[in-house]
This record gives structure tokens, C-alpha cells and sequence, in this order.
């Protein structure tokens, strides 16, 4: 009497027949972790569901078939299993259309997969009605999506709703590469920036520019104010940016504001201690904590100067440098006077930067 494979040994089995010579090649392609793998193969773990999900694509056999190999469909009769079976694998298909949109609609990023800052802001309009219908929130990128629709375990009507969110946000997207194409000369100077519509969007715009050669740039904006002075970024010059979710520390970023209208801001991208700053080339201006009510969209790769530097631009910046220095200055020579050293100082600043922090862990 022949023996019957153990679960484990058929998941092996199929792993190998499908050309995933380890456990490790297996996880790298599915994103189900090793140590699971391991387990369903020892016969230590009972493979869940939406395990078996992500694994049908890879191990190239439906999600009923491998259902029925774990032992879900056990003591069914054949008719209800077949029907069962049908049940399933509708929802693998809808499942495969989802990561297949998800994966058209990303871009290879620093890391790994990403979304653009368009498609961010297309899934952003689009997934309203369904964040509303189930209550949630989820990150806009393609694992923050994978997340929630295994945390949701949706219906099928769930489903086909998601998936055509998913497809609205491809035809728009491709809408927007179409009119790139056809115009790949010029990008657009966004103006006053509305936080309800895609960043990109048309409504955005106050004028476009011709595309300098040599530099590759999504969009721009004019620098406003002189919060970037000590940069030699001045009020009025054009700032070309490509779009970023994830700046290196020291770049210069475009930040839009999330709860009103206005114009993009520049800031340093400042990481340090555990906290993300936003810090301005311009010592009259205070650090910014970034937070929900900001939204990085862009680093800096270059500018434009449509006017050479002026004698108040010059001026201006002698001014608030001596400014900055005879504060400086007074603060030294009352230090000088009160007999305070520069290292007593220095132990001060660090003293009460203490115990603002553990004021704030008390809090």
C-alpha cells in the first residue's frame, strides 16, 4: 500500500517542481518569510489561507488545489468541494489582478517597489469611498496595500471594488505618461498647491518651463521668501525638484502643507536623534518636526535664476548676517564680562537640552 505524502512533503515537493531549489529562493520571490517555509515543511505549522494565497502564484498551482493539499476541504463531498473549490479560486484571480496592478502602477524605487508621488495622490482620491466603507487606513505604498487586504480579508465584492479603484489610478496614471510624452520638453511650475487633488494635477500649475538639458526634474517652483538665504537660494528663483518619498539626509525638499492652500516650501531634510527635521538655511527661522500636517514631495536637483543677483539681494544678506552677528556678539561679550567660560556655556546648553527631553518622555 503506497504511503500518503505528509502536507509538508507535498508543499517540498511542489516548492522543487517549480524550480525553487531552497526554502530561501522560495521566500525571496513569494515575500513568505523562510522560517514559515520551514515550518510548513516539517509539518510543524498548518499553512493559513492567505499564506497559500501568496504561494499559489509561485508554486504554479491554484489556490483550491493547494487548499485541498493542507487539508481544508477534508470530509467535503465532492460536489461541495468542487464548489468550494470554485469559491477559492475566484478570489486567487481577483487577488493576482490586484498585486498585477499594483505592480504596474509602481516604480523601482531606492529600496525596493514604490509608488510615485502622483499615484500616491491618484490612490489617495480614488480609495476614499472604500477607507470610508471599511474604516481604515492604510500607508500609500504597495506593501501598506498588500498589508490591509490581508488584515481585511475581503469578499469578493470587496474585492472587485479594490481592483477597480486600482485600474481607475493605472488609466490615470497612463493619462498623465501620455501628456508627458507628448510635451516632454517642458514640466510644470506648480503654484498654489491644493491638498485634494493630485500634486501634478493641472489645477496646480501657474505656468510651465522648458526642461533643462542634462537635468532630470518632475516639476518646479519659485522659491518664496529668504528662509533658504544662507543656501543662495533667492526669493523668486525657479527650483527644479524630482519627485522623492525617501530624501537623503542634508537634501533640500519641497514640502506642501496637508490642511490649506499654499505655495510649496524648501527646507533641509534633517535626520538626527530619532527625529526628522526641517530645517532652514537661515538661522531666523526655526527648525520644523515633521509631522502629519507636512508632506515631502520632491528633492531639490537644481535652479534657475532668471535675473542676476541685485545689489538688495547683497544687501539683504549683509544685513541679516550682522544681525545674526551682533546678537552673537552681545551674547559673548555679557558671557566675557559675567567671567563664563565657552566650555560652562556649552555644558549649560546641553544641561537644559536634558531635561527638555526628559520633560518631554514624562509627558
Amino acid at each position: 500500500m503506497e504511503n500518503k505524502l505528509s502536507v509538508g512533503q507535498l508543499f517540498k515537493d511542489l516548492r522543487i517542481k517549480a524550480g525553487y531549489k531552497t526554502q530561501k529562493e522560495l521566500s525571496v520571490a513569494s515575500g513568505v518569510s523562510q522560517t514559515t517555509l520551514s515550518r510548513i515543511e516539517a509539518d510543524i505549522q498548518k499553512p493559513l489561507p492567505n499564506t497559500l494565497m501568496a504561494l499559489s502564484k509561485y508554486l504554479r498551482v491554484s489556490y483550491a488545489e493547494l487548499m485541498i493539499n493542507a487539508g481544508y476541504f477534508n470530509g467535503m463531498s465532492e460536489e461541495k468541494k468542487e464548489l468550494v473549490a470554485d469559491f477559492f479560486d475566484d478570489h486567487s484571480r481577483l487577488t493576482n489582478a490586484i498585486e498585477n496592478a499594483i505592480i504596474t502602477i509602481s516604480k523601482r524605487g531606492k529600496y525596493s517597489d514604490e509608488f510615485s508621488r502622483e499615484v500616491i495622490d491618484l490612490i489617495e482620491v480614488e480609495s476614499r469611498n472604500f477607507r470610508q466603507k471599511h474604516e481604515v487606513s492604510f500607508a500609500y505604498t504597495p506593501g501598506g496595500i498588500r498589508k490591509i487586504l490581508n488584515e481585511l480579508d475581503l469578499d469578493i465584492d470587496s474585492k472587485i471594488d479594490f481592483l477597480a479603484m486600482l485600474n481607475r489610478v493605472k488609466d490615470k496614471q497612463a493619462s498623465l505618461l501620455e501628456h508627458r510624452d507628448n510635451d516632454d520638453t517642458t514640466i510644470p511650475v506648480l503654484g498654489k498647491v491644493r491638498p485634494d487633488v493630485p500634486l501634478l494635477d493641472e489645477a496646480n500649475w501657474e505656468e510651465q518651463t522648458q526642461h533643462p538639458e542634462g537635468i532630470k526634474a518632475d516639476f518646479a517652483a519659485r522659491a518664496a521668501g529668504y528662509n533658504m538665504l544662507y543656501a543662495g537660494i533667492l526669493d523668486g528663483d525657479m527650483i527644479l525638484f524630482r519627485e522623492c518619498l525617501e530624501p537623503y539626509n542634508g537634501e533640500v525638499v519641497a514640502i506642501r502643507y496637508l490642511n490649506e492652500i499654499t505655495n510649496i516650501n524648501l527646507r533641509y531634510f534633517i535626520k538626527k536623534d530619532g527625529q526628522v527635521l526641517l530645517r532652514s538655511a537661515n538661522p531666523e527661522y526655526e527648525d520644523i518636526e515633521l509631522n502629519g500636517d507636512y508632506q515631502i514631495i520632491g528633492v531639490m536637483v537644481g535652479l534657475i535664476r532668471e535675473s542676476p543677483p541685485s545689489l538688495f539681494d547683497y544687501e539683504f544678506m549683509l544685513t541679516a548676517k550682522s544681525e545674526v552677528n551682533d546678537r552673537w556678539t552681545k551674547t559673548i561679550m555679557s558671557a566675557t564680562e559675567l567671567g563664563v567660560t565657552p566650555e560652562a556655556i556649552q555644558n549649560m546648553i546641553e544641561m537644559h537640552v536634558t531635561m527638555a527631553l526628559n520633560l518631554t518622555k514624562k509627558k
